[in-house]
């Protein structure tokens, strides 16, 4: 292709004359639009009304209505039908809940390391007890329910959802300020970036707004009784995007982001 523009926006194709190219302000993509004029309808000659005199000056024809340019893009209201306001793709629910279910399954590899250990030492008794009555099936259900309870060391329980809190965060933030994505987005081909601005490596004000939202609410979620509060509120910011106008989560309208198409 030819020297590529320095700002976003429909250009002439460098490939084919006759059709339109998007360039995005970084690469050209693979949008295109045939270049044809629009049809100007002929508009109706008005009725010479009864004592009316036309002030336009002879020798001077009528200024028509302006025209629409093909440079312009599409007419796309920003959000709507899953378009940015600088004509790319928004990314839908469907790719959203896919990119989440990938960063789960990471996030959940890193915390074995970061802490395995601490849910180990938090079910250690029971599992001890388990492997001593191995050969007894029923020795778990005659326990009692604060017997079974008791062989659980609960601050290691709160010790190690602490770690695996603060690991989600850590991997959300750096991949969100380095990358401008998770692996679960760069997997789907899906970034995050702030409305209105170009695609790259997110701000660290609106990665940690972004992220912040969402390990609270999962912190909240293993608190007993806050968690009936904290699991809907969990999905609904979640769940949102499938019917937002812009496809945004609860947590991209706090931090001011948005989840579009690379």
């Amino acid at each position: 292709m030819t020297q590529s523009p320095e700002r976003a926006g429909w250009y002439d194709d460098p490939e084919d004359p006759e059709q339109l190219r998007y360039f995005d302000g970084i690469v050209w993509s693979q949008r295109v639009v045939p270049k044809r004029a629009p049809v100007r309808q002929p508009e109706p000659t008005p009725s010479p009304v009864p004592g009316h005199v036309d002030q336009t000056p002879v020798g001077f024809p009528r200024q028509p209505a302006p025209q629409a340019s093909w440079q312009d893009g599409p007419r796309t209201a920003p959000g709507a039908g899953g378009v940015a306001a600088d004509g790319r793709p928004l990314a839908g629910f469907g790719l959203r809940l896919a990119s989440g279910l990938i960063d789960l399954l990471v996030v959940w590899a890193i915390g074995v390391v970061t802490a395995g250990w601490a849910f180990w030492l938090w079910m250690a008794d029971y599992v001890a007890f388990a492997v001593d009555n191995v050969g007894d099936p029923d020795a778990v259900q005659r326990l009692d329910p604060d017997d079974l309870v008791a062989f659980f060391d609960w601050r290691w329980f709160t010790i190690a959802i602490g770690l695996m809190a603060l690991t989600a965060w850590i991997y959300h933030v750096l991949m969100l300020t380095r990358r401008g994505g998770t692996v679960g987005k760069l997997a789907t081909s899906t970034t995050v970036r702030v409305v209105g601005q170009p695609v790259g490596p997110l701000p660290a004000s609106a990665a940690i707004r972004r992220t912040s939202l969402v390990v609270l609410l999962w912190l909240l979620c293993s608190v007993p009784l806050i968690s009936w509060f904290a699991v809907p509120t969990l999905v609904v910011d979640h769940v949102w995007a499938a019917r937002d106008p812009q496809r945004q989560t609860i947590h991209d309208k706090l931090a001011g982001t948005e989840v579009v198409q690379r």
